[in-house]
């Protein structure tokens, strides 16, 4: 029998990371409040398992705004029950996940119209006045 003929079972437990995270989240949260300064945390840069995402989902709990933009795959824009704090998820086509991010800040960039937008947009209203 080789090590390879070995079967591996690895379990999905918490490591600890989500407690680090919002060690982290706080920090940043503070930043924002006092000096306006944005963060973003990858958490697909992180080594976290599943449990570990889920644990974090759980302790940032819900807030009241979600927004969904469908736009070269889907965006899922959230509040946490902490404001200021949002989780940020796009997907591809296929409807996996790309990237997954925490943002700290008042308004996640991605619900922010670009100037030039406002401006067609307003080219566009007159023309039909």
């Amino acid at each position: 029998m080789n090590l390879i003929d070995i079967p591996v079972k690895t379990l999905d437990k918490p490591t600890g990371m989500a407690s680090a995270i919002m060690n982290e989240l706080s920090d940043h949260l503070k930043r924002l409040a006092d000096e306006g300064e944005t963060n973003i945390v990858d958490l697909q840069s992180l080594p976290m398992t599943e449990a570990d995402i889920n644990e974090l989902a759980d302790m940032l709990g819900v807030g009241e705004v979600k927004a969904t933009i469908s736009s070269i795959g889907t965006s899922s824009i959230r509040e946490t029950a902490y404001r200021g704090i949002w989780w940020v998820t796009h997907y591809g086509d296929d409807e996996k996940v790309l990237s997954e991010l925490i943002e700290i800040t008042q308004v996640p960039e991605i619900l922010v119209t670009h100037i030039d937008e406002i401006r067609h947009s307003a080219q566009s209203i007159a023309a039909v006045n």
